[in-house]
């Protein structure tokens, strides 16, 4: 019965809940890797999603305005990280985004969160993490990276600019993509 179920889970305490979501969680993953539905060298998707918030008073840390095209006017937002080398992608972490100053300490809890189970071979990451430190974060932990640039980025630009009037090739996507093997640039 639905409502006893949720009889029992009105009683808990967020830690308690949390536990018992970790808890459940961990022998699922368990269970993926020992059935091999999920590799032990992963690549992953770093995505800022936001959830409907309709509530005029007491709006929770981490809300932010919606475009007014939206059946909404303001979302809560989260970031999310999904494993995506394989069939069917695998969201394996969730955090709160309180603040979208302080991106790097979320990419780096999502990070220590993917590294306590899995080897990551490269990150993917939503333009809305795109700053000099969050950069600075896979290449102190040596992992290779593609992360959208913004759309307002005159330094893209500039480059862009500056490789024409040079007559170089270049891509023009906005991406900013690293990597740590040298070979890979050969």
């Amino acid at each position: 019965d639905d409502k006893a179920l949720w009889n029992q889970l009105r009683e808990c305490s967020r830690s308690e809940l949390r536990r018992m979501f970790i808890a459940a969680y961990d022998q699922f993953i368990e269970l993926a890797l020992r059935n091999q539905h999920i590799p032990k060298t992963v690549e992953i998707a770093i995505d800022i999603t936001g959830w409907p918030w309709f509530s005029i008073e007491n709006e929770p840390l981490g809300t932010q305005s919606e475009k007014p095209s939206r059946n909404y006017d303001k979302s809560w937002q989260f970031a999310t990280v999904s494993i995506v080398n394989v069939d069917l992608p695998f969201t394996v972490g969730v955090r709160e985004i309180a603040s979208r100053k302080n991106k790097q300490y979320t990419i780096q809890q999502l990070l220590d969160l993917v590294e306590s189970k899995f080897n990551i071979k490269r990150v993917y990451v939503d333009r809305g993490f795109y700053s000099g430190s969050v950069r600075d974060e896979f290449v102190s932990r040596d992992i290779d990276f593609v992360m959208k640039a913004r759309r307002n980025m005159g330094l893209f630009y500039d480059l862009v600019d500056g490789a024409d009037w040079q007559d170089k090739e270049i891509n023009h996507a906005t991406y900013q993509i690293s990597t740590t093997n040298p070979d890979d640039y050969e």
